[in-house]
């Protein structure tokens, strides 16, 4: 895939998917193309938003670093 292919189905997948959506608002602009391949690859092998949960993670716990 393209960056602009990726760009694309991520975009797809965001506008059509709430949860997907919630999940993400606010961290969308940060990611790189290749961040966002693998998010819509684990999205589309997942089964969805359920794919997600084991490769992101939004949560500030890095303080334990």
């Amino acid at each position: 895939m393209t960056n602009e292919e990726v760009d694309a189905e991520f975009d797809a997948i965001y506008k059509s998917d709430p949860a997907f959506e919630e999940m993400l608002s606010g961290y969308v602009d940060n990611f790189s193309a290749e961040e966002k391949y693998t998010i819509v690859v684990a999205y589309k092998q997942g089964g969805g938003i359920e794919g997600l949960k084991d490769i992101i993670d939004l949560e500030e716990d890095d303080e334990d670093e």
